[in-house]
């Protein structure tokens, strides 16, 4: 990815919040192991990933828009078990938040599900797709060995 295309500081933050998550992930994962258990978290790649979104991969990008589409979906599901509950146990960026309110959980996945979707509209973006080279409707461009594009049939 060259960093002078447009999007460039978006796509940044949005792999520095990726970071974060994974930073979190590990930390999480390394307490529970201290108190004797084991826990496996995915979301420690997105230490990984941040790396690769600034880099330009390819591969990286979509596993981001994969793992953001499973936040957004997860999110009416978190909201409806909210609303059967009365009182809410979230872990935000592995910190565990016991015994929330629904009207202060509410906004808590609102917050989340907004972040989540600015995060896939950056990754998305026409300008940024095509700093991952990435072509229209996700795939990538096709090309010849003199670097023609080449026709999809």
């Amino acid at each position: 990815m060259t960093p002078s295309f447009q999007g460039a500081r978006t796509v940044k933050l949005v792999a520095r919040l990726f970071l974060l998550e994974g930073i979190a992930a590990v930390v999480g994962m390394a307490v529970s192991l201290s108190q004797g258990h084991l826990l496996l978290d995915l979301t420690a790649l997105g230490i990984p990933m941040s790396f690769g979104l600034v880099r330009g991969s390819r591969g990286w990008r979509t596993w981001a828009l994969v793992n953001l589409w499973l936040g957004m979906l997860a999110s009416p599901f978190l909201a409806i078990t909210i609303a059967m509950e009365h009182e809410v146990y979230l872990s935000i960026l592995g910190i565990p938040i016991q015994g929330l309110s629904p009207i202060v959980a509410y906004p808590v996945v609102a917050a989340s599900f907004a972040l989540a979707l600015w995060q896939y509209r950056t990754l998305t973006r026409e300008d940024v797709r095509a700093a991952f080279q990435v072509g229209a409707y996700g795939r990538a461009e096709l090309r010849t060995p003199l670097n023609q594009p080449l026709q999809r049939m």
